[in-house]
């Protein structure tokens, strides 16, 4: 029974700086594709732009609450609620003294 993981095992065993070299080549090629991304903070380029979207994207851009961080907690037991408030109010508090 051939095994293709054996195999690439034994090739690279016998032949490290190969590996080493394909290594750091996904490595740079990764890297450069990665730097490649950019960040898009405009909530308004995901909404397409015809003439019906055009109301929708004046709206988000006046919209005041766009500029605000907004965190979802959740618990899966319902009888704990006022852990879960509890806990949030902790997390706004550590938010609003490191921001």
């Amino acid at each position: 029974m051939f095994n293709i993981s054996y195999f690439i095992y034994q090739f690279f065993k016998k032949r490290k700086l190969v590996f080493i070299i394909l290594i750091l080549g996904v490595c740079g090629v990764l890297g450069f594709f990665a730097s490649k991304i950019q960040l898009e903070e405009d909530i308004t380029r995901f909404v397409p732009s015809d003439k019906n979207s055009n109301s929708i994207n004046s709206i988000l851009d006046n919209l005041k609450s766009k500029d605000k961080l907004i965190v979802h907690l959740s618990s899966k037991r319902i009888d704990n609620i006022d852990k879960l408030i509890e806990q949030s109010d902790s997390v706004y508090a550590e938010l609003t003294t490191h921001l």
